[in-house]
C-alpha cells in the first residue's frame, strides 16, 4: 500500500483517489461505479465477472475474453444484472474512425468490396519479450492475434459490418487462417486471416460479396521507417475509390480519399483528399472510450451502440476460428467459463 500511496502522491491526484490492497476491496467500495480492467487477457473473464456480480459497470481492455463462449456468458451476466459492459477497443472511438465511417456511409468511395489491414510491430521477439512477458506467453493468453490482430479485425468489421443497419449486419461466411507459432512458447507470432462477407457496404448488395484480409505480425513492422513511408496500414476499397489510413491501425494519424480517375460520373474524379488527425502524446487518445462509457451510463444504456455485444462476439468468433485453424489453444483454466469466486 505504501507504493500505491506514493504513486498517487507523485501524480498529485485528488485526495478522493483511493488505493486498494485487493480486487475484492475495490469492487466492495460503494463509491466505485465503473471498473476498468487492464489485467492480462487470461484474467479478463474472471475479473469482469467479479465486477459484474459485485454490481459494477465494466470497461475491459481488448480482447474482452479469450473466446466467444466467455464473452457471451459475460454479456448475459451484464444483461441479467442491468450493468454496463464494453470492450475497451479505443480505436473505435477516435475522431478519425468516425470520419472514415461517415465517408463510407455517404458512399464517397462507392460500394466497399475489399478491406486490407496490417498491424505489425517489428520486434525481435526473444530480445524484446522473452518467454514470460504476456505478449508471447500462452499461460497469459498471449500472441499476436489477440493483442494486435484484433485491431485489424476491428477495421474490417467497422467497414463491412458496423456501417450497415443492425438488421442487415451479417458476419463473415468464410474464414481462412494461417498462423506462425513461436518456437519457444507456442503462442502465435504471426496471423493472417482471409474473410468473405455475404454482402457489401453501405448499400447491402446481396448479389455481391466483399472480402477482407487481416494481418498481424510481431516480427515484421507495418511501418519499418517510422514515417509512414511504407504506405497505408489500412485500405478500404470501393467501386469509386478507396480510403487509406496512415499510422498504426490502432491509432491512425491521417486518412486520404482517393477517387478513381476513370470514373467521370463521380464529382472529383481522380482527386486525392487528405485529412490529418494528430493526437497529443500526452493523452494517447484513450479518453474518447471513457467518454462513451460516461454517455452510456448517463443515458441508462448497458451496451454501447458503437460497440454492441453482438459485434464484439462476432469478432471474437473469427479469432476463435483462426486459432482453431492455426492450431493455437490456451490452457483449459483460462478458456473455461467456470467462474471462481474465491
Amino acid at each position: 500500500m505504501d507504493k500505491a500511496h506514493s504513486f498517487i502522491a507523485g501524480l498529485e491526484l485528488p485526495t478522493t483517489c483511493v488505493p486498494y490492497d485487493s480486487y475484492g476491496g475495490l469492487v466492495s467500495d460503494q463509491n466505485v461505479d465503473v471498473v476498468y480492467i487492464a489485467t492480462p487477457h487470461s484474467h479478463h473473464y474472471q475479473h469482469v465477472m467479479l465486477a459484474l456480480v459485485s454490481g459494477k459497470h465494466v470497461l475491459c481492455e481488448k480482447p474482452l475474453t479469450v473466446n466467444t463462449n466467455q464473452a457471451k456468458v459475460l454479456c448475459d451476466e451484464a444483461r441479467k444484472r442491468n450493468r454496463f459492459l464494453m470492450e475497451a477497443m479505443w480505436t473505435r472511438f477516435l475522431p478519425i474512425t468516425k470520419d472514415v465511417m461517415n465517408e463510407i456511409c455517404r458512399g464517397t468511395v462507392g460500394e466497399v468490396l475489399r478491406v486490407l489491414v496490417d498491424t505489425g510491430f517489428g520486434d525481435e521477439v526473444e530480445k524484446t519479450w522473452g518467454t514470460e512477458h504476456r505478449m508471447p506467453n500462452k499461460a497469459l493468453a498471449g500472441g499476436a492475434l489477440l493483442d494486435l490482430g484484433i485491431y485489424s479485425l476491428t477495421w474490417i468489421f467497422l467497414s463491412l459490418y458496423h456501417v450497415l443497419p443492425m438488421p442487415q449486419r451479417k458476419p463473415p461466411t468464410a474464414i481462412a487462417a494461417q498462423m506462425t507459432l513461436n518456437y519457444l512458447t507456442g503462442a502465435d507470432e504471426a496471423s493472417s486471416i482471409l474473410l468473405t462477407f455475404p454482402t457489401t457496404a453501405p448499400n447491402n448488395i446481396a448479389d455481391w460479396k466483399s472480402q477482407a484480409v487481416a494481418l498481424t505480425n510481431l516480427r515484421v513492422s507495418t511501418d519499418p521507417g517510422g514515417q509512414n513511408s511504407a504506405g497505408p496500414s489500412i485500405r478500404i476499397q470501393g467501386t469509386r475509390g478507396e480510403v487509406q489510413l496512415d499510422g498504426p491501425s490502432f491509432r491512425p494519424e491521417r486518412h486520404r480519399i482517393i477517387l478513381r480517375h476513370d470514373n467521370t460520373q463521380v464529382e472529383g474524379s481522380g482527386s486525392v483528399r487528405e485529412v490529418n488527425h494528430p493526437i497529443s502524446p500526452d493523452i494517447k487518445g484513450m479518453y474518447w472510450e471513457a467518454d462513451e462509457v460516461g454517455r452510456c451510463l448517463r443515458d441508462g444504456k448497458i451496451e454501447s451502440e458503437l460497440l454492441p455485444w453482438d459485434e464484439m462476439t462476432a469478432v471474437m468468433n473469427v479469432m476463435d476460428e483462426a486459432r482453431r485453424q492455426g492450431g493455437l489453444s490456451y490452457p483449459d483454466e483460462i478458456e473455461s467459463t467456470i467462474y471462481s469466486s474465491s
